[in-house]
């Protein structure tokens, strides 16, 4: 559970780990990465999920098709 903007606790719908992006470089590229690299992948993600409400709003049209 987590709190949204006005205070009500609320479900996450999403999050990543950094466990899970290490179990993604484990698989890719044979090896844990370094905080280094984790700060780099983290702001890469960050980045990338700029664009989370047209995530979000494909995702629930893709929902409510017949």
């Amino acid at each position: 559970m987590a709190e949204d903007m006005s205070g009500n606790q609320t479900k996450v719908m999403f999050q990543i780990l950094e466990a899970d992006v290490q179990e993604v470089a484990r698989y890719k590229v044979g090896r844990l990465l370094t905080e280094d690299e984790l700060y780099s992948v983290k702001k890469g993600a960050e980045g990338g999920l700029c664009l989370w409400e047209q995530v979000v709003c494909c995702a629930i049209e893709e929902a409510l098709e017949p």
